[in-house]
């Protein structure tokens, strides 16, 4: 596996496919996504996509992990660690000193544990709001 980085032009609609897969009813827009992210690959093909929201602090956040729905087994979890070590760096390289993430899943989050992130809050709702 190989990663690079994320490719809007090339890489959305691969996003939005894989999202479709997983029933999201609305996918993310583009314009909600950053050009910041992350694409893992085996042979060219995509297995996985990860992106980095910068801030104007030390804290990045890490968001919307998205793989492709056919993809099982080792070959989904080795990419997923692979992404989130790959996000990470790219994060140090933009100048933050901090990852911050929520999941819900709950095998997202032991492989987010497994990398190093500590539990904050555990009840927690996301909310949203269109300006």
């Amino acid at each position: 596996m190989q990663s690079r980085k994320y490719i809007p032009e090339k890489d959305y609609q691969i996003a939005v496919d894989w999202w479709s897969g997983y029933k999201w009813i609305v996918p993310m827009p583009q314009e909600c996504l950053p050009t910041t992210g992350i694409v893992v690959k085996d042979n060219d093909k995509p297995l996985c996509m990860m992106w980095v929201y910068g801030t104007n602090s030390a804290v990045a956040l890490v968001g919307f992990p998205v793989c492709d729905p056919h993809l099982r087994g080792g070959i989904r979890s080795d990419a997923i660690k692979m992404c989130i070590d790959c996000c990470n760096e790219l994060a140090k390289e933009m100048g933050f000193s901090i990852v911050y993430t929520y999941q819900s899943n709950d095998n997202l989050l032991e492989k987010f544990k497994d990398n190093g992130f500590m539990v904050g809050d555990t009840k927690i709702t996301n909310m949203y709001k269109g300006l």
